[in-house]
């Protein structure tokens, strides 16, 4: 259900592995990150940005190579990130629009017929779009993006109300699309924002080309990694700061993760995320399609999972299910890379021409 962009967490471990003996006291690592919190905002008052990026890289270093409890390996990521994060400026192309009350930031960026990006849970457009190449491959490739920071998300608003959530962020696609003047666009989703666009064109099949959903797959019977969840179990952990539960379900079971990258990927995302909102969004997702309607699916569609995604079963009966759909899998890419990896962008690419205006 979501996607970490930016340095991988796995990279890191590879990078800085954890050492064997146990430091004298872990409470040193947590003034570290104290002091250093306190030093970077002074020199963000002061501008001195330079120094942010330098000293966030530094804890993330000494996170990765001296933590040796999850509670400190946290802390330190957490912050490191916040001060990598903080520096990142709007693009010229960013902007806002109402969607019943709330603030939501999106991206419009190229020109040509439009593509709408729909990120997943925990992540934002920075993230799962503009780092990993996909926003320059479509502009590159003739098209224009619209990208969304969905709700709870990146620089839109984010109510803690779960009400807030579900069919509201499903419409909110479609607004999106009305503010920018675009009656019909190709639709693009990934993970849990692949099941928003799942909705999105089963709800509104007039308003979309095609759709791509990317690392995401269902058999409508709630059977999946993610659906079989107890959803307040999910919510409450996510609510607590913790991805746990969601690392271990999109993890492949031949390489379950440590206690330290669930730490690292807790501190990511805690730094970049409300925490609460998240939780709100999850306990209100909408089901998945059931059989029947995947079975009368109206768009064209291509679903893009990565061979080691643990969702690839799930990808390849739905893909079955549904009229007009097919499978591309991306070799070597997981669940959290797969956006990044070689091919993503190219097939998607190829599919929207195969399918220009409709």
């Amino acid at each position: 259900m979501l996607y970490f962009g930016g340095a991988s967490s796995e990279f890191l471990m590879r990078l800085f592995p954890p050492p064997d003996h146990e430091m004298p006291n872990d409470l040193v690592l947590h003034a570290l990150g104290t002091f250093w919190s306190i030093v970077t905002m002074s020199t963000w008052i002061r501008g001195l940005a330079v120094w942010r990026w330098t000293l966030g890289l530094a804890v993330l270093v000494v996170a990765a190579v001296g933590a040796t409890t999850p509670a400190s390996l946290r802390f330190l990521t957490h912050w490191g990130v916040r001060a990598v994060e903080g520096l990142r400026p709007d693009a010229e192309a960013v902007r806002h629009f109402d969607a019943d009350g709330l603030r939501l930031r999106y991206l419009d960026e190229g020109s040509g017929e439009p593509v709408v990006l729909v990120h997943g849970l925990g992540s934002s457009i920075e993230h799962n779009w503009v780092r990993p190449g996909v926003v320059r491959r479509l502009t590159e490739a003739g098209y224009r993006v619209l990208a969304l920071d969905v709700r709870g998300h990146g620089g839109s608003d984010k109510p803690h109300d779960p009400g807030r959530y579900g069919e509201e962020e499903v419409t909110d696609i479609v607004r999106l699309m009305d503010q920018a003047g675009v009656r019909r666009a190709h639709l693009v989703g990934y993970s849990r924002g692949a099941l928003l666009a799942h909705h999105a064109t089963d709800r509104f099949p007039e308003r979309f080309f095609t759709v791509t959903l990317g690392g995401y797959g269902s058999r409508g019977d709630s059977s999946g990694p993610i659906e079989a969840l107890p959803r307040d179990v999910v919510a409450d952990s996510l609510g607590a700061g913790s991805l746990g539960p969601i690392i271990r379900a999109l993890t492949p079971p031949a390489a379950p993760p440590s206690g330290r990258l669930v730490a690292v990927a807790n501190g990511m995302i805690s730094a970049t995320n409300d925490m609460h909102a998240l939780a709100a969004a999850f306990r209100e997702d909408p089901p998945p399609i059931p059989p029947a309607r995947l079975r009368a699916n109206p768009v064209p569609t291509l679903v893009l999972i990565g061979e080691l995604d643990p969702l690839r079963e799930d990808a390849d009966a739905m893909a079955a299910l549904m009229t007009g759909a097919r499978v591309h899998v991306v070799p070597g890419a997981a669940h959290r890379d797969a956006p990044a990896a070689a091919g993503f962008g190219e097939t998607l690419v190829a599919f929207l021409r195969a399918h220009e205006g409709g």
